[in-house]
């Protein structure tokens, strides 16, 4: 390719251009009368990488939502530290698109001074967002762990709630929510001990086995439901069936009879060489 062609390309610096030019040459782009072309400035200065984070954080504050949008992506992609801030400062950010966007970028550093921004970020008004968190929360692993254990005693419900289904969905947690998340069992709110009751089922400890049967009789028909699906996944390693048998002597007749039930389908799940997933009690 002829070399004047290759440099008349955005973001494809000649091998005279010094890096400083190649960042101006990018940046006049943003003067071009084509949303494309400008809004192709922050993927073409993440090329550049660390030499261009300075005047990617300066383009976060433009009245255009798609390019802070591209910009939040470019950080996270460049993985530079000075951008978390930045980004933690456009987590109130009015575009779902952005915020969808610096949560990723976030996760993706790695930082552990995004841990309790992106906990207060559970309780955004966007679906899209809320589960981009509990990404980011997983890629930010055990220094999220102690700070979302602290969450489930916080005043907010929608954040207690929020907090309860991180744990649940990390895997690095789970030994160590076991505890706190059976405490939960006797939050207030019934839709919370519900996704309690289900965050145990998928860490699948023994230690829930006996809490998980005492709510077989649960006023709230759905922990119980969850509950019998709880104690079927846990009761799947030997250990916690062995809190199932002890059940079998229960002095509640209900109790016994739904504790036998779900060992019958463990052992139905057994022979097939599975484990059964959501019709397993039909």
């Amino acid at each position: 390719m002829a070399g004047g062609e290759e440099t008349s390309r955005p973001g494809k610096a000649s091998e005279r251009e010094n890096t400083p030019q190649a960042i101006e040459r990018i940046c006049n782009l943003l003067n071009d009368p084509e949303e494309a072309v400008r809004w192709s400035v922050p993927w073409e200065l993440a090329k550049i990488g660390a030499a261009a984070v300075d005047v990617l954080i300066a383009l976060f504050d433009d009245p255009d939502a798609v390019l802070r949008k591209k910009v939040g992506w470019a950080l996270g992609q460049i993985g530079d530290r000075r951008a978390v801030e930045p980004l933690l400062a456009k987590l109130n950010d009015p575009s779902l698109g952005v915020r969808w966007e610096v949560v990723r970028g976030l996760g993706n550093l790695g930082d552990p001074r995004a841990v309790k921004p992106l906990i207060s970020a559970l309780k955004d008004k966007d679906l899209e967002v809320r589960q981009e968190v509990f990404g980011a929360l997983r890629e930010l692993g055990r220094v999220a762990v102690v700070p979302l254990i602290t969450t489930l005693n916080d005043p907010d419900e929608a954040l207690r709630w929020q907090a309860v289904r991180a744990l649940g969905k990390m895997h690095g947690a789970r030994a160590r929510a076991v505890k706190p998340l059976i405490a939960m069992l006797n939050d207030p709110n019934d839709g919370i001990r519900q996704d309690v009751v289900e965050a145990l089922g998928d860490i699948r400890d023994a230690r829930a086995v006996k809490p998980l049967i005492a709510l077989l009789n649960d006023p709230d028909w759905k922990i119980q439901e969850r509950a019998k699906y709880a104690l079927y996944f846990i009761g799947i390693g030997a250990a916690a069936e062995e809190e199932l048998r002890a059940a079998l002597g229960d002095a509640d007749k209900a109790v016994r009879q739904k504790v036998a039930r779900i060992l019958r389908k463990i052992e139905e799940a057994r022979r097939r060489g599975r484990c059964a997933h959501d019709r397993y009690l039909s």
